[in-house]
Order: structure tokens, then C-alpha cells, then sequence
């Protein structure tokens, strides 16, 4: 059955959930460009207001190995890295390593062919104060009005001061009657760790995928081969009778019933709606939310208290900030040559003869000046080291 782009991408946000826990290393991003730590979205407390933002999907190609198998690809519309955190100086930088599981849980080795790792190294040579922990990076675009003015930093290639985002106070604003210039919409990136992650992907997969984009209700009727289009089963002819089956069903490899179809894995929900004709779930990246964090540390949650589909006014009138970021050039995600790592962590870098030019990001911050700076997703450094999770 075909599937034209428009209903394919809703039928994607159905399986976004399940993508949110795949284990992933390696990922490269595709365009967009950098950011600072000031681009840095730290989703607000349960005691402030709650944060508006949209989804910025992106091209990130992430590389899956487990044991000694071949590695293959996968696709993401947000980017994946696995993050070292010394325990005893608290200080963290992005793993430069590619990482495998060696067949136990937890047992990791250093994939050959990428970059040296000191901290990887550090691990092997047994230092438990040496962690590893898996972010979750979303391009946003947090929705509020700005004004850009010019910082204390210059950007040596063009002479000119990089420019920051101030909020703008309303009908009392200062920068208002100075005619600064007014923005609407502030480019940032959101790390989150696997625990706010997951709760993410749990509100796209029970709330948002049960609501069109028409503003009715969808339900899933069928489950379809991705490869040839067969139906593999239909939900009103052979209705589940409990929740859990359900769960189980959509938790499992499946393979396809059609003989001329080798396909094996997960399966396409095939949506319908009760308001319209032309089913489109809403999902991560076509939906306006409204966010804040309940709680503290590892006890805390994420939550979405209001959303509605992004609509075409508001996605023109945000475009030039839904620009993805690639996270190579993130300040909080460059990779460091062996030694600015084994500098920035505390220890001893066991490579010789290896070394990068590392260049300054698009703010002019370097990728280790900052290294104090907490997570923004609320997960505490360290606690939630959730990365033996299940493939999706």
C-alpha cells in the first residue's frame, strides 16, 4: 500500500518512542552549526512558568555495534553522546572513543578506528570513579520574544561582537524603547539524560500519537510490514484483550507474512482518526509543547502540562531559528584531542604522537571552559548511568 511523505512521517512519530531508547554511539550530525552554553535549554521548575517550545528534527547518522558484529546505521531526528564524568573532580567531556558492548552488560570496550580515549582507557584499566552516561541532544526552539544585543565577545574571523538573547520584559521593557531589535524564538539545544528521555518518548507514544493533528482522536487500527506494505495484523479483526498484550505485540520483532517479503522487525501502526479522513498523529516534531520539570535530581519528571499541532503560521514565523544543531560543534559536545582530555578530566593520557587543531566554536567558546557547568536535563551526574538500555 502506498504511502505518500505527508502520512509516512506520521506514521514515523509512532515508532519515536521506541527510537528514544535505542543503544547508540558515534552519532555526526548533518548542517546546521554550533552553539555555546548559553544555547544550553534547561527545561523550567514545577514552581515557574512552563516553557513553550517546538522540536527541531535533524539529520543524525548513529553507528550501533554490539559485541563483535558488523556495526550498521541508523537514522535519527535527534543526536546521541555518550558523555565521561570523573566523579572525584566533577568534570565531564564528551567520550571520543566509539564504544561496544563486549557481550556482558556494562563491559565496554574501545571500538578500533576511532579516536583515542583516555578516559575510555582509564575505565579499562578498572578506576571506578571514571562513568560514562548516554544524552539525549534535541534542537528547540524555545518560544518567546528576544532581544539580540551585543556581548563582550568578538568573533576574531569578522571583528564583530557575537550576539546574545535577552527576554524581553513586555510593556515595561527598557530595550524595547531603545529600539533594540526584537526576535521571536530562541535557538537552543536540550540534553537529556536516558531517565528524562524515556519519559519523553512514554509522552509521545500514550498522549501525543492518540491526538490528529485535526484535533480528533486516533486510534490504531492495523499493524503493516514497513518493507512491502502487507498487513501483518488487523487490530478489529483480532482485538487484544488486555493493555499488556498490546505492549508485548509492539515490543516484538515480527516478521512479515507476505513470502516474497525477508523483512524482520518491528512493525508500522496504521492510525485512523474519528474527526477526518487523512490520520496524522501528532508526535515530537510537529507538536507545540509546553514543558517544566517536577522535582529534583533523580526523582524528578518530566512533563508536558499543554500542547497542540505546530501550525504552519507559527513554523513560518519561527523558521529561520529551526536550524539543527550539529553537535560537533557544540561547545558541550566537541571532541578533544587526547591530551586537552586527559587535561580537562584529571589524568593521565596513555597516547602518545596524537593531536588535533581544536577550533573554537561559533560563540568563541572553547570545548572545555566551562566544565563545571551542571546537566540541563535535572539528572544528576552521575546517578543515572542508564546506558545498558534495550534496542529498539
Amino acid at each position: 500500500m502506498g504511502l505518500d511523505g505527508l502520512y509516512e512521517d506520521a506514521l514515523a512519530n509512532l515508532n519515536e518512542a521506541a527510537q528514544l531508547r535505542a543503544s547508540t554511539r558515534s552519532p555526526k550530525g548533518k548542517g546546521g552549526s554550533g552553539g555555546s552554553w548559553t544555547q544550553r535549554f534547561r527545561a523550567p521548575g514545577a514552581n515557574e512558568d512552563p516553557a513553550q517550545i517546538v522540536l527541531v528534527p535533524g539529520e543524525y547518522e548513529i553507528v550501533l555495534q554490539t559485541g563483535k558484529g558488523k556495526p550498521f546505521k541508523l537514522q535519527r531526528r535527534y543526536g546521541i553522546v555518550y558523555r565521561h564524568y570523573n566523579a572525584t573532580k566533577k568534570k565531564y567531556c564528551r567520550c571520543t572513543a566509539g564504544l561496544a558492548m563486549d557481550g556482558k552488560p556494562n563491559n565496554y570496550i574501545i571500538v578500533p578506528g576511532n579516536q583515542p580515549c583516555p578516559s575510555c582507557r582509564t575505565m579499562e584499566d578498572g578506576a571506578a570513579w571514571m562513568q560514562i552516561r548516554k544524552l539525549h541532544v534535541f534542537s528547540i526552539v524555545l518560544l518567546d520574544h528576544f532581544h539580540l544585543v551585543d556581548s563582550d565577545r568578538v568573533n576574531d574571523r569578522t571583528g564583530e561582537a557575537y550576539k546574545e538573547y535577552e527576554e524581553c520584559q513586555g510593556k515595561r521593557c527598557k530595550l524595547c524603547k531603545k529600539g533594540v531589535k526584537r526576535v521571536f524564538g530562541k535557538r537552543m539545544y536540550w540534553p537529556l539524560g536516558p531517565m528524562h528521555a524515556g519519559q519523553l518518548g512514554d509522552i509521545a507514544r500514550k498522549t501525543l500519537a492518540t491526538k490528529c493533528a485535526c484535533g480528533g482522536r486516533i486510534r490504531p487500527i492495523a499493524a503493516q510490514c514497513p518493507a512491502c506494505g502487507a498487513t501483518l495484523r488487523d487490530f478489529d479483526d483480532e482485538p487484544f484483550d488486555t493493555k499488556k498484550e498490546l505492549a508485548e505485540f509492539r515490543s516484538s520483532s515480527h516478521t512479515c507474512v507476505n513470502d516474497d517479503c525477508s523483512y524482520k522487525g518491528p512493525f508500522l501502526e496504521i492510525p485512523e482518526c474519528d474527526s477526518c479522513r487523512k490520520a496524522t498523529p501528532l508526535g515530537l516534531f510537529n507538536t507545540k509543547l509546553e514543558v517544566y520539570m517536577a522535582g529534583k535530581g533523580t526523582q524528578s519528571v518530566l512533563q508536558v502540562s499543554d500542547f497542540e499541532p505546530l501550525s504552519v503560521k507559527l513554523k513560518a514565523k519561527i523558521k529561520d531559528a529551526m536550524i539543527p544543531f550539529n553537535l560537533d560543534k557544540v561547545w558541550d559536545f566537541k571532541p578533544l584531542d587526547p591530551d586537552e582530555q586527559a587535561k580537562v578530566m584529571g589524568i593521565d593520557n596513555p597516547f602518545d604522537n596524537y593531536s588535533d587543531d581544536i577550533e573554537e566554536d561559533e560563540s568563541g567558546s572553547s570545548a572545555w571552559g566551562n566544565e563545571d557547568e551542571p546537566d540541563d536535563d535535572g539528572e544528576d551526574e552521575g546517578e543515572d548511568d542508564d546506558i545498558d538500555v534495550d534496542l529498539d
